[in-house]
This record gives structure tokens, C-alpha cells and sequence, in this order.
């Protein structure tokens, strides 16, 4: 038998090693459930009423948002679906989707009830200007498309100045480089300046417009491109369009930026008809033409407008005399804007200018900026030649 010192001291050894082994493992199960909360995605739920599931607003706040957030963001999952199916009630397979834990939810212009399984909850206002502080959810940060909506309806809660990012097609907004995965229009001499405006909006007549010095086409079609491109383009150039808007990578993007390119001139009259949109909406149309390195003459009418020219002094723009319109600015009439854009060496100043504009509007910086407001704190892709913060 051991001397009673050598017990203890051996005894102490023993101890000293069980604790050790026991700290080792329980640093050991903490360290392995860290990395477990790190892999685990940060989920999201995206999602509106049947009603507006077709609508464009959705398509790209939520279907474009997904695969965009889950490219940018290294940790992220985003799942879209129509609100019905979040339900018991909804006759179909769902009772994996009524049982998962979302870490925040963003509703596109219709709210649902907040619960707890919904995480943090968003409202993407987009342009439901009905929406206000007093009939939403107090449950619910708004996500605006600019200051004035967020100061003006929403200063009394939480929201989010989300920009529209501009709509380009798959593989350049997947790219989000500075320059366009495409080469820019040449830029050249011409006897007469061919303008062209595309206007989607049904409830507005497209603008008229008139110079002897230009040639002027407004394309007034629907929001689908895929339906009526066709009308646009010469017998022998269908193969190669066709081609590309069955490309996943290409689409109806590409065919937008197909049809700029056949002008000298791309010109963005106002939508004057919503007087909140004049305040409250976005400047999407310009920035998305402004991608395609297709000048860009952009009317000024509005706050919005008037604060994007506060902001980079763009300089083609002009205002409509007569308008009822106080701008807060010197701006040229359309007819002197005209005569200027003829020269080679102005259209390549307003090229270069939209290209630098467009950058600010990438999905990249959009999307992570939305991501950051809905509580993602993960790492992300960035695109080639962009740094980090």
C-alpha cells in the first residue's frame, strides 16, 4: 500500500485529469455547437396574397430576390411562397413548410399575422402607398424605396431604405461588376438621332415628343417583353434572339438591353400620373436603361428625380415647360437637349456618367444591404474587383 501522502498526491493527479478531460470535452461540444450555429442558414421567408403572385413586383421582390440573396450572401436560404400555403388549412402537402422556423419574413405589399415562427417581420411596401404607420402591424419594420417614404409614412417605426436595383439579365446581375458583362454601345457621328422610349404603363399615354432633329419611336407595349419582341427585330436577327431569350443566363433582360441598343438615344419621360410615386417611388427605369450604355435623356419632374440629380448632377436631363412643375433647378427644354445629344462627344459624357450611376444600383449592394436590415450577420460573395467594407 502507498504512503497516505502518495495517495493523495495520486488522487489529486486524478482529479486534475477528470477535470481536464471533462473541460476538454465540454469546450469541445460548445466549439462543435458553435460551428453548427454558424452553418446553419439564416432563413427567410418571402411572400404575398394569390392575387399578386403573377404580379412583377413579386417576381422580382421575391423569386429575384432569392436567387440574388443566396448567390450574394455565403449563408442564406430564402424560401417563396404564396401565403395560403403557410397555413393548415391549405389542401396540399405543406406540413414541413407550417412547421419550419424562419429567421425573418418579408411580405410583398400584403401583411399576415405575425407569429413566432415567422422571425422578424418586414413589410416591402414597393408602391402600396395605402399602406401607412396606422394600418400596419406595429410587429412589422417597413421596407421603403426611398427617405421621403420612410420620414414621410413611417417615422414612427422602424423601416428600411431598400433601393431598386437595376434590372439588367441573370448573368450580368449575378456578375454585378462595375462594368456590364456586355460591351458598351459604340458611340459614333450620326446624320440623324434616333430616340427611342420604352413605356410599359397601361393607365398613361406615352409622351410626345417632337425635333427636327431626331428621330423618335415610343415603344408603348405591355410589361411581358416575350410577347411582342418580335415586332422589333429584323427576320434575320430572330434566330439569335430567340437563342437568347431561352438562355437562363440571358432571358428577357438581355432582350431589353437588345432593343436599347438599336437606338442612339434612350429617352425616360416621368410618369406623372401617381403623384406619390413623384415622391415616394424609384428611379429603376433610368438606372436599368443606364446599365445598357445607352445614353439616357431623363425627364425631371419630382422629388425622387429632383433628388437623383441632387445627388450625381447627371447631365442629360431636361424638364417639360408648362408641366406645373417648380423645378428646383435650371434644366433645358427637351428640344435644346435634343440638339446637345447630337454631338458624339456629349452622348459619351452621358454613356459614362450612367455607367458610374449604375454601379450605386447593383443588386450586390441592394441585396446585402437588405439582407443587413433583415438581421443577417453571415459573410458574403463579393463580385470580382468589388472590396469589402
Amino acid at each position: 500500500m502507498l504512503p497516505a501522502t502518495q495517495r493523495i498526491r495520486l488522487q489529486s493527479a486524478i482529479s486534475r485529469l477528470v477535470y481536464g478531460v471533462v473541460l476538454l470535452a465540454f469546450l469541445f461540444n460548445q466549439h462543435a455547437i458553435a460551428e453548427a450555429v454558424e452553418d446553419k442558414p439564416f432563413q427567410i421567408l418571402c411572400t404575398t396574397t394569390r392575387r399578386y403572385v403573377k404580379v412583377g413586383s413579386y417576381k422580382i421582390r421575391c423569386h429575384t430576390f432569392k436567387r440574388l440573396a443566396e448567390h450574394f450572401g455565403k449563408n442564406v436560404e430564402v424560401t417563396v411562397v404564396p401565403q395560403d400555403q403557410l397555413y393548415p388549412e391549405w389542401k396540399g402537402d405543406n406540413a414541413e413548410l407550417v412547421a419550419k422556423k424562419f429567421d425573418a419574413t418579408v411580405v410583398i405589399k400584403r401583411a399576415i399575422p405575425p407569429e413566432e415562427r415567422f422571425g422578424k417581420m418586414f413589410m416591402d411596401v414597393v408602391d402600396s402607398y395605402t399602406i401607412t404607420h396606422e394600418n400596419l402591424d406595429p410587429a412589422y419594420d417597413a421596407i421603403v424605396q426611398s427617405i421621403h417614404h420612410g420620414n414621410d409614412i413611417f417615422s414612427n417605426r422602424t423601416f428600411h431604405v431598400v433601393e431598386h436595383w437595376y434590372n439588367s439579365f441573370p448573368q450580368d446581375m449575378m456578375a454585378s461588376t462595375d462594368l456590364p458583362v456586355v460591351p458598351l454601345p459604340p458611340v459614333h457621328p450620326v446624320e440623324v438621332l434616333k430616340l427611342g422610349t420604352l413605356w410599359t404603363n397601361e393607365d398613361e399615354e406615352c409622351a410626345y415628343l417632337h425635333s427636327p432633329s431626331m428621330q423618335y419611336t415610343c415603344i408603348s407595349e405591355k410589361y411581358r417583353i416575350e410577347l411582342w419582341y418580335q415586332d422589333y427585330f429584323e427576320p434575320k436577327e430572330k434566330p439569335r434572339v430567340d437563342a437568347l431569350l431561352s438562355d437562363p443566363d440571358q432571358g428577357t433582360g438581355r432582350l431589353y438591353f437588345e432593343l436599347f441598343w438599336k437606338f442612339d438615344v434612350l429617352v425616360v419621360p416621368a410618369k406623372a400620373g401617381n403623384p406619390a410615386k413623384l415622391r415616394f417611388g424609384n428611379v429603376q427605369r433610368a438606372v436599368s436603361q443606364m446599365r445598357s450604355g445607352v445614353p439616357i435623356l431623363l425627364e425631371i419632374y419630382g422629388d425622387i428625380l429632383e433628388d437623383f440629380m441632387d445627388e450625381y448632377n447627371y447631365p442629360c436631363a431636361y424638364v417639360v415647360p408648362g408641366k406645373n412643375y417648380q423645378a428646383r433647378h435650371e434644366y433645358m427644354t427637351f428640344e435644346k437637349a435634343v440638339l446637345q445629344m447630337k454631338k458624339p462627344d456629349v452622348r459619351r459624357a452621358c454613356q459614362e456618367a450612367g455607367i458610374r450611376i449604375a454601379k450605386d444600383y447593383s443588386p450586390f449592394r441592394i441585396v446585402k444591404k437588405q439582407l443587413e436590415g433583415m438581421g443577417y450577420k453571415g459573410e458574403f460573395n463579393y463580385p470580382k474587383g468589388t472590396t469589402k467594407d
